[in-house]
């Protein structure tokens, strides 16, 4: 790739690399969705929210959650990668992260799981207990 290309190019190039694999791109991305919502569900219901120790259990297994979903990221980074190099890319690729390196991954994952927690939920964070708001800030 040219260092300086027009957003025409690099659609061009996209589309070209795609040819062919657009079915492994959208399954994965699919996959990964599916494998974090439905836990998410499960979470919600076992934690209505009724209760401050209801809501910080559900905030942490969330957390937790989202730490293990950060290595199944890497795996569907890992095939789009293979996908732009026109290497051949797997379903099996999204696993990446949990055959190699998986300590360095689920480490990369927690900090960004941080990070997010700091950024989006601890600025303020409104919850309806008894029918009256909560604010912590």
């Amino acid at each position: 790739m040219k260092p300086h290309q027009t957003f025409g190019e690099i659609k061009a190039y996209a589309r070209g690399a795609l040819a062919g694999h657009y079915g492994v791109a959208i399954m994965t991305l699919i996959d990964v969705m599916l494998i974090y919502i439905f836990p998410t569900y499960i979470v919600g219901y076992l934690f209505p929210g009724s209760s401050m120790l209801e809501i910080i259990g559900s905030e942490l297994v969330n957390f937790i959650l989202s730490c293990f979903i950060g290595i199944l990221e890497a795996g569907l980074c890992l095939i789009y990668l293979k996908l732009c190099a026109g290497e051949q890319a797997t379903l099996f690729d999204l696993f990446y992260g949990y055959r190699n390196s998986q300590n360095h991954i689920l480490l990369i994952s927690l900090v960004s799981s941080i990070i997010s927690e700091v950024l989006f939920d601890w600025g303020e964070v409104k919850l309806r207990i008894g029918g009256k708001p909560v604010t912590f800030t």
